[in-house]
């Protein structure tokens, strides 16, 4: 019998029950949502947030969600106003990212497997 790769091993040790995890990150989201609703959180809010509140360094790692009004959005077929982001690397102007609402759900849901890659 052939050895096992490192890939084959990495993926065989994270398999994980997508229903559940699916559960329990929509009963995170939920919770956070209910949080934020009792502090006064509103969409507005966050929209209008002073310049206080903002982030001021991009670090990779973290998620970004921010409003996005593209200089050539009459070339686009379409364009995410709201990106949620995971910065991987820093540019001379900014970042390069992973929009998360541009991944099918099923890759979502590995990346926020407790043993993604351990």
């Amino acid at each position: 019998m052939a050895k096992k790769s490192e890939l084959q091993n990495i993926f065989e040790r994270n398999q994980y029950d997508l229903a559940n995890i699916a559960k329990k990150s929509r009963s995170w989201f939920d919770q956070q949502v209910q949080a934020m609703a009792r502090q006064g959180v509103t969409p507005n809010k966050v929209l209008q947030s002073e310049a206080s509140q903002l982030a001021t360094k991009i670090v990779p790692g973290n998620m970004y969600m921010y409003f996005y009004d593209p200089k050539m959005k009459q070339t686009l077929p379409y364009y995410d106003r709201f990106p949620l982001v995971l910065p991987y690397r820093a540019t001379a102007d900014g970042f390069i990212g992973l929009n998360l609402h541009y991944i099918k759900k099923k890759g979502v849901a590995f990346y926020r497997h407790p043993n993604f890659l351990t």
